[in-house]
């Protein structure tokens, strides 16, 4: 969410308003340049927590079809995509929200 609300934002600032984008199409550019992003980031992140020590628990192949396993392994996969998307979301807390309309009614009045 980060990568994509300030790229989404960059773009809405200057390719929507030279070639009279929707804000939407912003948002899908940024969303495809942060999708991309998070290819890359994922195993980074992932090697990131074995070095601070976080482990696999040692289960059995039987003990991994366990409901129950399944339910906590899913519990904290949503946990985990609700707050790394929480976090994401700071940038909305600094941008102006009428910045991209601003220049647009400039670009229309020049």
């Amino acid at each position: 969410n980060f990568l994509m609300i300030l790229f989404g934002e960059f773009i809405d600032n200057t390719l929507c308003v030279f070639f009279s984008f929707s804000t939407m199409a912003a948002a899908a550019i940024g969303n495809t340049i942060s999708d991309a992003a998070g290819i890359f980031s994922g195993g980074a992140v992932e090697e990131l927590a074995t070095r601070c020590g976080v482990k696999e628990p040692p289960l059995s192949p039987e003990q991994k079809r366990l409901r129950r396993t399944k339910v906590w392994q899913y519990t904290g996969q949503v946990i985990g995509i609700v707050v790394g998307c929480t976090l994401g979301c700071c940038p909305l807390l600094w941008l102006d929200p009428n910045q991209a309309a601003r220049l647009k009614k400039e670009k229309e009045q020049n």
